[in-house]
């Protein structure tokens, strides 16, 4: 029946709870807590000295105890007052604290690099902060189940709040921990952690709407039942005003195959959610000019525009006068801000870059090198990896020097072939005692013109020819011939590609040829285009990034491929996804409008949609075995099959 419809379509219990204190999540000591009540009335008499310090620990006191509003209001009185240096520091570390608290690593991650230590003291709070935002990508389990852990908070508003920390960090869990989680949990937390299993499940709005109901009649007596956080709160409460929707994509011209890919995504998708009363309105974006076919979707009655598509679009539709929100299926230029009710979805590379850096935090990937040519695409990648580890990097304490790579006189010094540094005829390093977290580093780059200089070009990066100048140093220092087997640098623990197919089947070579075989590699998509089974043994053993919708189950993607060609796997794929997912996304505009940082198990991705109005993708990941393509989960980091967290869709 679906597909007859997508070719017609187209053509035109009750449980009671004891506390219960989540496995390895520690107790908070409430009884050591500052009163932040009590601080601030003694600021209010104190001299002007001693009230910022009295202003500073309430406001510390007040995000400990999730009163997040009212810390937002002091810290920004504080910011307007004249501070020493250390209060300086302290009311930094105070904005990041919030932002963690608020659930918005990005705003946090933002001000990190203002936050300057100049003491041992002050290093410790610096890293004991970043280590908490590499806790809140890496090990989000860990950090919901310590705020579950928690005593509640005594207000119903304070609950709210609370409990809305604790879905938001449950929401960035990986898909494919949340129903393990869930099953090797007890009491108050396995239910939360069920709660959210069930919504991930859920296909449509309605979907999770009836869930909820189930879950809170079954789970009455749970905290979060008493009181929702905000973003369920407002799924009970919000009923969708989008019946109307106008799906504005190319229907012929150059990007006509793309158009109508996800034109037929977003039916089978409507279709499959069973919503009768809503209606679909599909405009050609190569028939009128794009304001001409707003102004025709509004007379149509629509509520919400689907669209456009290519990035020249998306930019006059942000610059066009307009009444409807509107879900593009691009991005924005970086320095084009969003108009109003605007929500951006796309299949930007820097989404894969996101990816592969989360994946090699996750494993303890500490030194990599980044491999690229010099295509657009690749280039934006290497950027958006490259600003993702710049973002954790920890500043150097005033009390450090630089280490100098050579004397300031005399012979060449020794180098290290482990990290490429100079450990003799250097001035000594100074550090202080607290242990820094771990961080990506990108210790070397390399650009391929083209696939016939890839060897050169990976020799370069792993220093090869730097070993090759040593050995000739030497020779003509000792006046004999020497031995010599040329070696790549020891300090790298991976290597990252973005490269196309061609390039990246030519990589595993390349790497042999210096040495370097051992080394593991990530990368994207990009390797597969076009690239066909037997192909597939020059990428053994390579971690690549992809989309969900060509990986796991999914029954919308099996009815569509039954009336299309090219749906599972080709070209197209990722926009049959787009075009499901644009559909899934439309459905809820409404809630996320209201309550932005949610996420949705979609066919591009787990999709999230920022505080900026981007929807940011989380890809999938699978491994080239000695049989083929091995789909992978989100806490894999071996070479096994992983959980299907795409098995509800």
């Amino acid at each position: 029946m679906l597909v007859l419809a997508i070719v017609a379509v187209s053509g035109c219990q009750i449980t009671s709870y004891e506390p219960v204190i989540a496995r390895g999540a520690p107790t908070a000591d409430r009884s050591t807590t500052d009163d932040p009540d009590e601080l601030l009335r003694r600021a209010a008499t104190a001299s002007i000295e001693d009230a910022d310090g009295l202003r500073l620990r309430a406001a510390a006191a007040l995000i400990q105890s999730g009163r997040l509003t009212q810390a937002t209001g002091l810290i920004g009185d504080l910011g307007s007052r004249p501070l020493d240096a250390s209060d300086q520091f302290q009311l930094q570390a105070l904005r990041i604290e919030l932002a963690i608290a608020q659930l918005a690593p990005e705003a946090a991650r933002s001000l990190l690099p203002d936050l300057l230590p100049t003491n041992a003291a002050e290093d410790l709070r610096f890293n004991e902060l970043r280590r908490e935002l590499l806790t809140m990508d890496t090990d989000p389990v860990a950090a919901a189940n310590r705020l579950i852990a928690q005593a509640p908070p005594r207000t119903q508003a304070e609950r709210i709040e609370h409990h809305s920390r604790i879905w938001n960090l449950l929401g960035r869990a990986p898909s494919s921990q949340v129903r393990g989680t869930a099953a090797n949990s007890t009491g108050i937390t396995q239910a939360w952690w069920q709660l959210k299993a069930d919504m991930l499940g859920a296909f449509t709005v309605n979907d999770q709407r009836s869930l909820l109901t189930r879950w809170r009649t079954t789970n009455s007596a749970h905290p979060a039942s008493q009181a929702l956080p905000a973003a369920l709160a407002a799924l009970t409460t919000t009923r969708s005003q989008l019946d109307h929707l106008a799906l504005l994509v190319p229907q012929s011209g150059r990007l006509a195959a793309a158009g109508k890919a996800l034109r037929d995504g977003f039916i089978a998708a409507h279709l499959s959610g069973g919503d009768t009363n809503r209606q679909l309105t599909i405009l050609d974006t190569t028939s009128a000019p794009l304001p001409a076919l707003i102004e025709q979707a509004q007379a149509r009655g629509a509520d919400l525009l689907v669209g456009p598509l290519s990035k020249t679009a998306v930019e006059t539709l942000n610059k066009t006068p307009r009444s409807l929100p509107a879900l593009v299926l691009n991005n924005l230029a970086d320095e084009s801000p969003p108009s109003p009710n605007l929500i951006q979805l796309g299949l930007a590379v820097e989404d894969e870059a996101s990816t592969i850096y989360r994946r090699l935090v996750a494993e303890g990937v500490d030194r990599v090198v980044v491999l690229h040519n010099e295509q657009a695409w690749s280039l934006r990648a290497r950027d958006a990896l490259m600003k993702a580890a710049q973002a954790f990097a920890a500043p150097a304490l005033a009390a450090e020097s630089e280490v100098s790579p050579q004397s300031p006189s005399g012979p060449p010094t020794a180098v290290d072939d482990r990290r490429g540094t100079s450990p003799a005829n250097s001035t000594p390093e100074v550090s202080f005692a607290s242990e820094r977290p771990p961080e990506l580093q990108i210790v070397g780059t390399g650009s391929t013109p083209n696939v016939k200089q890839l060897t050169k070009t990976v020799g370069q990066a792993l220093l090869v020819a730097e070993s090759q100048s040593r050995h000739a140093r030497l020779q003509q220092q000792l006046g004999v011939k020497l031995e010599f087997e040329p070696r790549a640098r020891r300090d790298v623990d991976a290597i990252v590609a973005f490269l196309d197919s061609s390039e990246a089947r030519a990589l595993r070579p390349a790497l042999r040829f210096h040495y370097s075989s051992h080394l593991p590699v990530y990368t994207t998509s990009q390797a597969l285009r076009r690239v066909s089974q037997r192909d597939l043994r020059d990428l053994r053993g390579f971690n690549i990034s992809d989309i969900p919708w060509k990986l796991y189950p999914s029954p919308v993607r099996d009815e569509l491929a039954k009336a299309r060609d090219g749906v599972t796997a080709g070209a197209l794929a990722p926009l049959y996804a787009l075009g499901v997912d644009a559909y899934r996304l439309a459905d809820r505009m409404d809630i996320l409008l209201q309550a932005p940082n949610q996420r949705l198990l979609g066919g591009t991705g787990e999709l999230t949609l920022g505080y900026d109005g981007r929807v940011q993708r989380d890809l999938a990941w699978q491994y080239v075995g000695k049989e083929g393509l091995v789909p992978l989960s989100k806490v894999d980091v071996s070479p096994l099959a992983g959980a299907n967290p795409l098995a509800a869709q």
